[in-house]
């Protein structure tokens, strides 16, 4: 919107260069600079003109990087790059990259999954983009085994993971069960997946 106001005492009438007749106008959707000029005639017909310069600055574009599927107590690390000179995210990170913990959120859950969601705003120039994004927050399982774990030596060990749906144990046994014959006294650590 452009108004154009005088310090005359007399009565004045404005033509644009469009010949709209009105103290102010309204152009939606400029899409590339543009000079408007308008003449300004008082009551004595004395007549004088201004010229106003409309700039254009583009939107700027935001794409984004990072895992939108992590487990929790994991960090979720998101990249926000584009045309802007200056991004913000909805947790009051100031930066082009957010990193923030992933807590698991039984507000959102469903089954061992919950959602967080994240905005990154984009500024250029006085303009502003934004673009949302929801990242999915896995619930780590709840592991366990079941075996003997005091057996004499030379015997078959053998211990059952529970919990999760894949399993890796320290010794690189990748199945369910663990089946060893230790010849000491030995740690196994189980991961779960």
């Amino acid at each position: 919107t452009l108004t154009v106001s005088s310090e005359s005492d007399t009565q004045v009438t404005y033509t644009w260069d469009d010949n709209n007749s009105h103290q102010q106008i309204r152009q939606d959707h400029i899409t590339s600079p543009k000079t408007y000029r308008v003449e300004a005639k008082d009551a004595n017909g004395c007549t004088s003109y201004a010229e106003h310069t409309v700039e254009i600055t583009k939107i700027p574009t935001i794409t984004l990087t990072g895992s939108t599927n992590v487990c929790e107590d994991e960090q979720i690390v998101l990249s926000a790059f584009g045309t802007a000179t200056e991004y913000a995210w909805s947790n009051g990170t100031k930066t082009n990259q957010l990193n923030t913990l992933a807590e698991f959120n039984e507000a959102t859950a469903v089954g061992n999954k919950s959602t967080r969601n994240f905005r990154v705003y984009a500024m250029l120039n006085g303009c502003e983009n934004y673009l949302d994004t929801t990242v999915v927050i896995n619930r780590k399982p709840t592991i366990g085994y079941e075996g003997q774990t005091i057996i004499c030596e030379g015997d078959r060990l053998e211990l059952t993971a529970n919990g999760a749906q894949f399993y890796s144990w320290s010794n690189g046994t990748n199945a369910q069960t663990l089946v060893a014959r230790p010849t000491a006294n030995t740690r196994y650590t189980l991961t779960g997946i």
